[in-house]
This record gives C-alpha cells, sequence and structure tokens, in this order.
C-alpha cells in the first residue's frame, strides 16, 4: 500500500466518523438539566424560613444537537416560584412541581420533551414578620479558670434588643447571645450579636466591660462547735479550733470572719465513739461563705472528752 492508499483510507475513516457523529446527535437522547429555584414571595409580611430544594432536575428528551446546546450555549436561567402566604399559610407547606410544567419548558426549549421533574414537590416553611424585645446574653470563657474569678456578673450595653423577622424563629429564642468573649484580666470589648439567618436586630454589637480577681489559697482559724445531747454537761475538743483552707478571690480573703463557718462533729458519732472508749472524732463544715472552692479542715480529727 503506497502513501496516497494511506491518505485516501485516513479520509475514508474521518468521513465515516463525522457521518457516524451526525447521525448520533440527531437521533433521540434523554439527559437531566438541573435548574435553579427562585422563591418568589408575594407579600412583605412574610418570610421564607427554609427551603429544601434549590436545584429542580428536570428530565428531557431531545437530539444530540439539542442537549449540547443547552448544556454549553444556553445561559443558565432559574424558575420564579411565586409564593402567595394567603394562598400557604405559614408553617410548613408544599408545591407540586408538576405545576411548573410549562415555565420549565421555556427554561429548557419548547423543542424539548420533559420526562420527568424530581423531586415531585418543593417543600418549605412560611412564617410571619414579628418583632420581639430579647435580653443579651454574653457568652464568655476564662483564659485562666485556675487563677482567676469574675468580680461580678457581666452586664452588657444594651441590655436587650428590639429583634425583627420570623415568628417561628423569634418564639424560641430566650436570649441573643454575643459571640464568644475570653477573659483575662480585665478590660472591654465591643462583642458582635450571633443573629439566625433572616433575622435583624436593633443594635448589631453590644459593649462589655469587666474586671476579675486573682484567686488565692486562704485559711482561717474557726472553733468547734459542741452539739449539745440530752445528759450531757459539756463536751470539751482538743485542740477546741481548727484551720480552714480554701480557695478564694483575693479581695474576698480578707473580709472573711471565724463567724461565717461552723465546723461540728456527727452528734450520733460522737456518742457511739464515747461507748466504745475511742477518743477522737472526724469534723466536717456545716456552714461557709458561698464561692469557695477545695474546702479542707486541719486536723480532720480531733480529741474529744464528754462529762455526764
Amino acid at each position: 500500500m503506497d502513501r496516497s492508499d494511506v491518505r485516501a483510507l485516513i479520509v475514508c475513516i474521518l468521513i465515516a466518523g463525522v457521518i457516524w457523529l451526525l447521525r448520533s446527535l440527531t437521533e433521540d437522547a434523554t439527559d437531566i438539566i438541573q435548574v435553579p429555584v427562585a422563591y418568589q414571595l408575594q407579600d412583605d409580611q412574610t418570610k421564607l424560613v427554609s427551603a429544601e430544594t434549590e436545584y429542580l432536575e428536570v428530565e428531557v428528551n431531545s437530539t444530540g444537537f439539542g442537549i449540547l446546546g443547552q448544556r454549553y450555549f444556553k445561559r443558565e436561567r432559574a424558575v420564579d416560584v411565586p409564593i402567595d402566604a394567603s394562598v400557604y399559610g405559614t408553617g410548613r407547606s408544599a408545591l407540586e412541581t408538576s405545576r411548573l410544567r410549562s415555565e420549565l419548558l421555556r427554561i429548557v426549549g419548547n423543542d424539548r420533551n420533559i420526562v420527568a421533574i424530581r423531586p415531585d414537590s418543593l417543600r418549605f416553611v412560611l412564617s410571619t414578620i414579628n418583632q420581639r424585645t430579647i435580653p443579651v446574653m454574653v457568652d464568655f470563657e476564662l483564659a485562666n479558670p485556675d487563677q482567676n474569678r469574675l468580680k461580678s456578673q457581666l452586664r452588657p450595653t444594651p441590655s436587650e434588643v428590639v429583634l425583627e423577622g420570623p415568628s417561628l424563629i423569634l418564639d424560641t429564642m430566650q436570649f441573643v447571645h454575643t459571640e464568644v468573649l475570653t477573659i483575662d484580666g480585665n478590660g472591654e470589648q465591643e462583642l458582635t450579636l450571633n443573629l439566625p439567618p433572616g433575622v435583624n436586630a436593633s443594635a448589631e454589637s453590644v459593649s462589655v466591660s469587666w474586671s476579675t480577681d486573682r484567686l488565692i489559697n486562704a485559711s482561717i482559724t474557726v472553733g468547734i462547735t459542741a452539739p449539745k445531747i440530752s445528759g450531757v454537761r459539756s463536751i470539751s475538743f482538743f485542740p477546741d479550733s481548727v484551720e480552714v483552707g480554701f480557695i478564694s478571690a483575693g479581695s474576698m480573703a480578707e473580709a472573711f470572719s471565724p463567724d461565717d463557718f461552723k465546723v461540728v462533729c456527727d452528734t450520733e458519732s460522737l456518742i457511739e465513739l464515747a461507748e466504745s472508749g475511742k477518743q477522737r472524732v472526724a469534723l466536717r463544715l456545716e456552714q461557709y461563705p458561698p464561692g469557695l472552692k477545695d474546702l479542707v479542715i486541719e486536723p480532720g480529727r480531733v480529741e474529744f472528752l464528754i462529762i455526764r
């Protein structure tokens, strides 16, 4: 086979390929076209809270040329879905996608035949627009919680905001939370409010100031309170006072007095120990100021003497 025969063979193969391609493109074919969904609210006092479907899958029959033209040369166009609250009401609603067939035909092309539309229905949630005044809660974390504590509760300014949005969302909200504030030392900061989608507020941020107190190890000498027992003249403890250790804010530790604490022993245990001949009893704290951590009594057991 000479060179001219090879060229002729290649030309024949190319012609056959072109004929096959043209024939394939003119035959009927099936394709799936994704069409974006544009929800159009007809009422300014109604809000679309959520919608499950963003795209419709439209299965069409067309020629290969038609499918290529749709896929590569036609600009993507959304299907408009008018939503009237007077028709659907509020809450969960659904619209059968078969009702959008004529509009979808204009988008995919009237020369095509729509075989199927998926999903079968568009599901969405509508809610009326409302206003509520809701308090602001500052979300925070201490940088060193084992070493510091807040001197007072965080109070944002403003302390509450007016929210406007879907009633279905506002009715579930007890507070408007801020971004998380990391507290280390003393300071002041502007914090952004974390708002749900579709909700507007009378203020986008709040101002917060704070001061911290360093935690210290402290102790105080407290006398042991003797219980009153019928038939017992007096009870003596040796020693008659103990050291109560605790962790407290530094500014508060010096303000405590022994009267703020009460160290006692269990009355029933005291009698049982005396009858068994034992002379040491365990102590416990019955009263102490709030906010203290890691309280400990030293010594935890003391000797006692009962005089009848």
